[in-house]
């Protein structure tokens, strides 16, 4: 009869602790440690994220063709640290694009399509690429809407129109909750001195924010839609299963251990590029190694 009742008792407490496990992993996963996190990858992962540009024809039309990428990120999961490293590639980035020579880091996509923009990757950081996701700004225009807005703080007064790119920015200095066309307008402004290297700063600052807000509670009804935008307006070589994983370990994580890192190079006026960033070899070479 003992030994029923205790076989009770065990099972009783297994039950609690994995209601109570459930419950944490679903509304405060981020007190977990690690080893009792489930859904999130089982080793770390670099995946590069590639923000590309609309091009439009004279009857407003997108050409999914063609366009140069706007944003390239490596962003480093590790599920042993518990963090993400999001490492910024500067879209003015010189690189040696194989079998084209020197070029900005951003006409790579539009010279030889997502293969080539990962060699040209590789080639410039050296580090290991396990997978790509390549989003274009439809999509999160209409994720950020889909989630009520994202609360950022806009760094000066922007007014910009660009007509061929429907693109059209006017924000005021402060602090805002941004509309989707909005947040794309704060993330692609450069007519500044820093050009490239300051909007890097506004891109690392919105994806932190980005991330804070999908794993909000608050945003989990909603995800399904996030989804099917995702469907229409993303490519990627990852399965569903490790999108999952990887969004899941989003949640889990704090937002402080989110860091944010900017390729090492240095601003120059190259003869016939303009104005470029000449990448440090030897600091790149040591960051990658250490961290990625």
């Amino acid at each position: 009869m003992k030994h029923a009742d205790h076989l009770r008792l065990i099972a009783l407490i297994f039950i609690v602790v994995a209601v109570v496990h459930f419950f944490i992993m679903i509304f405060i996963p981020q007190i977990l440690p690690p080893f009792l996190k489930l859904g999130v990858p089982g080793r770390p992962l670099n995946i590069l994220l590639v923000g590309k540009d609309l091009i439009y024809d004279i009857d407003g039309k997108v050409i999914s063709a063609l366009g140069n990428t706007d944003t390239l990120e490596i962003i480093h999961i590790n599920p042993v640290t518990n963090k993400i490293l999001l490492y910024s590639i500067p879209r003015d980035t010189v690189v040696d694009i194989p079998g084209y020579g020197n070029h900005k880091i951003n006409a790579a996509y539009n010279l030889g399509g997502i293969k080539l923009l990962k060699e040209s990757v590789i080639k410039l950081t050296g580090a290991r690429i396990d997978g790509y996701i390549m989003v274009n700004t439809r999509f999160l225009e209409e994720t950020i809407d889909i989630l009520g807005g994202i609360k950022i703080y806009v760094d000066k007064d922007m007014d910009y129109d660009d007509n061929a790119a429907k693109l059209h920015i006017h924000l005021k200095q402060g602090d805002q909750k941004l509309t989707g066309k909005q947040a794309m307008g704060f993330v692609r402004f450069r007519m500044e001195a820093m050009g490239d290297l300051s909007r890097i700063d506004r891109q690392q600052r919105f994806m932190k924010s980005f991330f804070g807000k999908l794993r909000n509670i608050g945003s989990i009804p909603r995800l399904p839609l996030v989804l099917i935008g995702a469907y229409h307006h993303t490519q990627t070589d990852l399965s569903l299963k490790k999108i999952l994983q990887i969004a899941n370990f989003v949640r889990t994580i704090r937002l402080g251990s989110i860091q944010n890192y900017t390729l090492e190079g240095e601003q120059v006026d190259h003869t016939y590029l303009g104005s470029v960033i000449m990448p440090k070899s030897t600091e790149i070479e040591k960051f990658v190694k250490t961290n990625l």
